[in-house]
């Protein structure tokens, strides 16, 4: 994701040094992928070879997490906590419930609107955004990530993991911007926030 925005940037600014960047991309990708196969086959065998069976795809979108779980975002102990034994959530607590805070979801929000960022973070939001939307049940995203090869031993709902990371760097590089927007719209956004 993250070379598909530097390359459409790049091509939309200089075709030539676009073109070059293909290339670039090409071997990059070859070299990456050399590298990451030597931690991802074996991984990927021993997945295999687990416990866990591949589940089928209607399996795969049922583990997709109900919209009501978005409130557990800001307010974890929506559905009760396992220590006072009164959850009553899906799934169990650990993969159903991601609390990631209010000002991290706030400064994700307005990201689009902020004036500088980098193709890092935008592909980080983009990584975010389907996640999210796989996550959350949306049919055609789902069905997208069950393509991936090992997606279909674990389930939508783990994909609860990285969304703290996409939120966290998405927010962090928002704030870092606010400074940049303006005197104005940087007073509504800590207005909005607070």
């Amino acid at each position: 994701v993250y070379v598909a925005v530097r390359l459409g940037s790049t091509l939309s600014t200089d075709r030539r040094a676009g073109v070059s960047a293909i290339g670039l991309m090409v071997v990059t990708a070859g070299v990456a992928g050399g590298i990451g196969s030597l931690a991802i086959a074996p991984a990927l065998e021993f997945v295999g070879l687990a416990h866990r069976t591949v589940m089928d795809l209607a399996q795969f979108l049922s583990t997709s997490l109900p919209v009501d779980n978005l409130v557990t975002f800001v307010l974890p102990g929506t559905f009760g906590n396992p220590l006072d034994r009164d959850f009553v959530g899906v799934l169990n607590f650990n993969e159903a419930t991601i609390y990631l805070g209010i000002l991290p979801v706030v400064l994700a929000g307005i990201f689009p609107w902020t004036r500088s960022r980098s193709a890092a973070v935008t592909s980080i939001a983009i990584v975010g955004i389907i996640f999210l939307a796989g996550m959350f049940g949306i049919r055609p995203v789902g069905e997208a990530l069950a393509r991936i090869p090992f997606m279909r031993y674990f389930g939508l709902s783990r994909l609860a993991t990285i969304l703290p990371f996409c939120f966290g760097v998405v927010g962090a590089a928002t704030f870092a911007a606010l400074p940049s927007n303006g005197r104005r719209r940087f007073g509504l956004t800590v207005a909005l926030v607070i």
